[in-house]
């Protein structure tokens, strides 16, 4: 039995993306990517939380955490310090998700399809435990249209004991049932430079009761390698971790370390697969 879901997780009817690590400086940053589908602009909400994961029992929080959004193109659009400076402030409020203490950050925008890439830090470089999570704002208020999060990231340091990477998700009851592949990279970050990358990443999935629901390391050693194989989804080394789920909606937790507890740069990645 693992960990119940975090009691700060957003509600169950808002599909998102939520993740939990250590941030630092340089390369030990949380970076959270996110793919907005469809044909029209979609309201998003991104939160970076610190001080208030004290509450739920995580030490050495991130102080004054800074969000930084880019695009496809890695220009940034947008940035906040201190989400009552933001000038929407009293939307981010209304929405019932905004962060509980001053010093967190919130953006707020409208944005066409497309990947983005948030980033999650401190500017002075202070480093801390902090929370990156992504709304979908349109879909909780029904506005029209048919667009919808995909293809869900994060890549932070995970390090030793308990200070591993956690990713939540959460399916909106509407969405029904939802085909999900999730994938650890470690090793072929060295393709973009990252010297400082995991092992040897261990994937486990937890439900909201805290049951693992399933687990992988080493992609090709699990039930489904076929499967995730015939998906462009596939690890591009033999020592990650991946793995299909067919989820109901619902709250889930991905816990991501190494078999041998060391530390290093990793991603947790999550993909829709069409039925």
């Amino acid at each position: 039995t693992g960990p119940p879901f975090d009691p700060a997780a957003p509600r169950p009817e808002l599909l998102n993306l939520s993740s939990r690590s250590l941030t630092s400086s340089g390369h030990r940053v949380v970076i959270a990517g996110f793919v907005v589908e469809g044909s029209e602009p979609a309201t998003m909400l991104v939160t970076g939380k610190g001080s208030s994961l004290g509450d739920f029992g995580v030490p050495n929080t991130l102080a004054d955490p800074t969000l930084i959004l880019y695009n496809s193109q890695g220009q940034e659009i947008a940035r906040n310090t201190g989400w009552l400076t933001h000038p929407d402030a009293d939307l981010i409020h209304d929405s019932g998700f905004a962060p509980s203490r001053e010093d967190e950050s919130a953006l707020l925008a409208t944005l066409a399809p497309g990947p983005y890439t948030a980033i999650l830090r401190n500017l002075g470089g202070l480093a801390g435990n902090g929370l990156v999570e992504v709304f979908d704002l349109g879909r909780l208020v029904g506005e029209s249209g048919h667009n919808r999060l995909a293809n869900l990231s994060v890549r932070s340091h995970v390090g030793t004991g308990a200070s591993v990477l956690i990713a939540g998700l959460v399916i909106e009851p509407e969405d029904g049932r939802q085909r999900i592949l999730v994938r650890a990279r470690g090793p072929s970050l060295l393709e973009a430079g990252l010297q400082d990358f995991l092992p040897d990443p261990h994937l486990r999935v937890f439900n909201q009761a805290g049951l693992v629901i399933h687990q992988n390391t080493r992609w090709r050693l699990d039930w489904d390698a076929d499967r995730i194989e015939a998906t462009p989804f596939a690890p591009a080394d033999d020592a990650e971790a991946a793995l299909i789920l067919e989820l109901d909606p619902g709250q889930y937790t991905i816990h991501l370390r190494d078999t041998q507890n060391r530390s290093g740069i990793a991603t947790i990645e999550l993909f829709r697969l069409e039925e």
